[in-house]
């Protein structure tokens, strides 16, 4: 048995619009079998039938932001995966609680949630890769210094804007960031971190 008490997810295959990842599959009504796709409304009460036992719909594109308050949200008119997950993920007091109860099933709920939100935006990446506003790549050069002169093993290059979290570019970013700070006040004298509780 595992000592840890983390919970992890890993993302198998290339995230290409002809592999489709999610290990869902149904048959239709004619008997054929057909894969379901992470962006399918019913694909969470497929996979957590006791977490939604009516089959209740999830995410699915073209889920449009409500217009009763007066925030304004900016130029989109429909809601990510992201912010969707964020909103169903919160506890309220005139909605039942069955998922947040859920145990460790709604920690493995959390988990896949995290992971096709992940997936969804690495396939954009790679979707939109040439056109997404980033600095001179010097793949080629890197690699040669680095000693990688067989160009069979370069392999394409999908580059992670510094937007995603946990890239190299977020990383040296943040890292840049951090030295900033201390160049202009000087370095920290305390580290402090804070837990929240959202019932506080």
């Amino acid at each position: 048995m595992p000592a840890a008490s983390e919970i992890a997810a890993l993302i198998v295959g290339d995230f290409s619009e002809e592999i489709k990842s999610p290990d869902i599959i149904i048959q239709d009504k004619g008997g054929g079998l057909r894969r379901i796709s992470n962006l399918y409304a019913n694909y969470m009460a497929l996979q957590y039938p006791v977490l939604f036992p009516y089959g209740d719909q999830g995410f699915k594109i073209g889920i449009k932001y409500s217009r009763l308050g007066t925030l304004r949200v900016g130029v989109r008119d429909e809601v990510t995966m992201l912010e969707y997950y964020a909103y169903r993920l919160q506890q309220r007091r005139y909605e039942a609680t069955t998922l947040i109860r859920g145990d460790r099933l709604f920690q493995q709920y959390i988990v896949d949630a995290f992971a096709s939100i992940e997936e969804n935006r690495l396939r954009f990446i790679v979707k939109n890769n040439k056109n997404l506003r980033s600095k001179v790549y010097k793949g080629l050069q890197d690699a040669l210094r680095k000693g990688d002169v067989d160009g069979a093993g370069l392999g394409k290059k999908v580059i992670l804007p510094a937007s995603f979290t946990g890239s190299k570019r977020y990383m040296v970013q943040n890292y840049q960031d951090a030295m900033a700070i201390c160049r202009s006040y000087g370095p920290p004298d305390m580290f402090i971190t804070f837990t929240s509780n959202p019932k506080w």
